[in-house]
């Protein structure tokens, strides 16, 4: 039986080899432990001393370790500060500093930048650090995107309207009027070239069939491929005789929104999609099928702007800082993923914005050493006292970069003037990024005079669009920081290389190999609420009056109020239910859920902070497809599930309620 104590064959061999240099057996085995077995590790350690691992890297501290590189010791010592020495010591070997303000709008020399090889690193012991010279890849690569910025010419994120020529030129901008003018036009020419598209097709179509020429095609070559390059056709939905107007309510759910299953008394947690609209992305698709090269570099191109001028026209915003994204989380990303970051600035945010926007705070918070701050949103719901907690946070945070809120929030529905709090914010150089996923479509709203640098939306909660659609609108002096998380065939390069644009337009064009036929689905839902509702207007006004009815009717037999104030509900209104004091998010998922899956209807409960306690609301949305007397049997309905708490829905995986818009 082998000895356990025993070293393996191949250690015993290579004991001896080392013996056999002169050195005992005890000598021999300590080497060989410290250095794990490596057998030319340990020759070098018996005849230097020291591990030959260990000694290349003290050569090479000493090759490139400079004195003047020690940061002060600071009081307390943490990782968080040694992150932000790491960040001040590069931007002063970058000499010239991204968050220079006198540098906006001027080409930086990044020369001073171009020391390639350089690495560093931060030492953190007990209650100090120190910045040091070593070989630490996730370090350089930091070093590296800093001297990107520079070179690619990004302003920095404290850039804002402020110079008397800075306002000058954001009021001819921000004119609603010419803004107007401009997408108006713009549509009207995409319009014209798709129908100019759509007769050539025809006449190319009788021209085969008179000449005999369709018989000489290539089996596998369709007639539409063939002629794929010179025409632009619209795909072809019958407005007139299959998806005709019908009367809000139930005749409009069953002729365009016979899919949906069951009563959505809150179908904004879901895209609403008509069913022309499915039928238009589906064919788009099947376009897209026949020459997907073709495709994407004519017909999408074309589409794809014109839904964004349509867009720019509803939205009154300049058509040239409007683009097309996947969604509202997408665009909040590429904001997050552009700036130039400096450990140890500051996020502020309402703390009423989406779960999904907080989560990306929060990965930003942990990726870029920065803080987050949040501002309570209380209840019953207050405008002057969010202005001033907001002033409060903004003094007691000097190094806050960028704030973050909802136009509309996503649980409460309450609706914030952007106008107002983005000038408290710019008063203190903060850049400010607003959401306004639960504004577009359910408001008529204008972004030209809201003065937020960025603006970003989903559009299928309210717009009638299928899912992966999305908005980004950045202001002139920020779309040169502003970038795709996906670069494809239109990268901007450095600021150093001939014709390098500061716009935008261009890098957002074409966002990485993905399926574009729902953003050319956008042009049908506008022909949707064009043609079967009357226009944007008569949805707006069936959405809101019914709003009123519902807080009319179901206040009563709650015997509360909504937490709207003044009834600006818009088409969401929010009603805490009946015995839900004290209750908290988490039985507002079981509560949810049970009501889902009992079969009566869909609703969404919430969790809001009333009076300093906690209380269980429902959030109704309505749309075209919704009627009074649902919400009233609802209303009837819910507090018969008392005590919510205990409600079984153990099938059931709550972690998905925070996934809910």
């Amino acid at each position: 039986m082998m000895n356990p104590s025993a070293p393996p064959l191949e250690d015993i061999s290579a004991i001896e080899d080392l013996m056999a240099m002169g050195y005992d057996r005890e000598t021999v085995t300590n080497a060989l432990t410290v250095c794990r077995g490596d057998v030319q590790n340990a020759a070098t350690m018996l005849v230097d001393g020291v591990p030959q691992q260990q000694q290349q890297q003290q050569q090479q501290q000493q090759q490139h370790y400079d004195p003047s590189m020690h940061a002060p010791q600071p009081a307390e010592g943490s990782e968080f500060l040694a992150e932000k020495a790491l960040n001040d010591m590069l931007l002063t070997l970058l000499d010239d500093s991204i968050t220079d303000k006198h540098t906006k709008g001027q080409p930086l020399n990044p020369a001073s930048s171009q020391k390639t090889g350089l690495h560093t690193k931060i030492t953190f012991t007990g209650n100090q650090y120190h910045g040091t010279i070593t070989t630490d890849e996730w370090l350089n690569d930091l070093y590296t995107a800093r001297r990107a910025h520079i070179s690619r010419h990004r302003y920095a994120m404290t850039d804002i309207v402020d110079t008397f020529g800075e306002k000058i030129s954001d009021a001819f901008h921000s004119n609603t009027i010419t803004n107007k003018i401009e997408s108006t036009v713009k549509v009207s020419g995409y319009k014209l070239l798709g129908s100019l598209g759509g007769k050539i097709d025809k006449a190319a179509n009788k021209v085969i069939k008179a000449t005999g020429m369709e018989s000489q095609t290539a089996p596998c070559v369709s007639t539409e491929r063939r002629y794929a390059a010179i025409e632009l056709p619209e795909v072809k939905i019958d407005w007139a005789k299959t998806w005709y107007p019908t009367v809000f309510g139930r005749a409009t759910k069953i002729h365009h929104f016979g899919h949906i299953q069951g009563k959505q008394l809150d179908p904004i947690g879901a895209a609403m999609v008509p069913t022309a609209v499915s039928e238009a992305r589906r064919k788009w698709d099947q376009a897209n099928q026949v020459d997907p090269v073709l495709w994407r570099f004519k017909t999408l191109a074309i589409r794809v702007r014109q839904a964004e001028q349509s867009l720019a026209e509803m939205l009154n915003v300049d058509p040239n800082d409007l683009k097309i994204t996947l969604n509202a989380e997408y665009g909040l990303c590429s904001v997050i993923k552009s700036l130039p970051w400096i450990a140890g600035q500051a996020v502020i945010y309402l703390d009423n914005v989406s779960h999904a926007c907080k989560k990306i705070l929060q990965r930003a918070a942990r990726e870029y050493a920065i803080e987050l701050v949040p501002v309570q949103v209380a209840y019953p719901f207050n405008f002057d006292s969010v202005k001033t907690k907001v002033k409060h946070t903004i003094k007691n945070t000097p190094h806050a970069a960028l704030a973050v809120f909802s136009e509309v929030g996503y649980e409460d529905g309450v609706k914030i003037s952007v106008r107002k709090l983005t000038t408290y914010f710019h008063d203190r150089k903060i850049s400010v990024l607003v959401d306004g996923t639960m504004a577009v479509g359910q408001h008529d709203i204008s972004i030209s005079g809201k003065g937020c640098d960025w603006y970003v939306a989903t559009l299928s909660n309210w717009m009638y669009c299928e899912h992966g659609c999305g908005v980004i609108i950045a202001h002139p002096l920020k779309q040169p920081v502003t970038q795709t998380l996906t670069v494809s065939y239109f990268d901007r390069g450095d600021a150093s290389a001939p014709g390098f644009n500061v716009s935008y337009e261009k890098e957002f064009s074409y966002q990485g190999l993905q399926d574009f036929a729902n953003w050319c689905s956008i042009h049908q839902s506008f022909r949707f609420a064009a043609s079967v509702c009357g226009g944007w207007g008569k949805i707006r006004s069936y959405t809101h009056g019914l709003a009123k009815r519902i807080v009319n009717e179901v206040c009563k037999i709650w015997n509360v109020r909504p937490i709207q104030p003044d009834g600006d509900f818009g088409a969401t209104p929010v009603i805490p239910i009946p015995h839900g004091r004290g209750q908290d998010r988490f039985v507002a998922a079981i509560l949810t859920a049970y009501i889902a899956i009992s079969g009566h209807f869909t609703v969404r409960i919430v969790s809001l902070p009333i009076n300093g306690e906690p209380c269980l609301c429902a959030r109704f949305s309505c749309q075209i497809f919704n009627e009074l007397q649902e919400y009233i049997d609802a209303a009837h309905y819910i507090p018969t599930l008392q005590p919510y708490n205990a409600l079984d829905v153990s099938m059931v995986d709550l972690s998905m309620y925070d996934t809910l818009s």
